[in-house]
């Protein structure tokens, strides 16, 4: 797959470094609410 896993040593890995989508959906209302996700945007 990907072997760069010493690179993602020095950087937090993606779901640490982007915004967690379950707690996003906490803070705002689910895509069934707004009918436009968030975390496609």
């Amino acid at each position: 797959g990907r072997p760069r896993k010493t690179e993602t040593t020095e950087e937090p890995p993606k779901r640490g470094r982007g915004r967690p989508r379950k707690t996003e959906t906490t803070d705002e209302p689910p895509k069934r609410g707004r009918g436009r996700p968030r975390k496609n945007a």
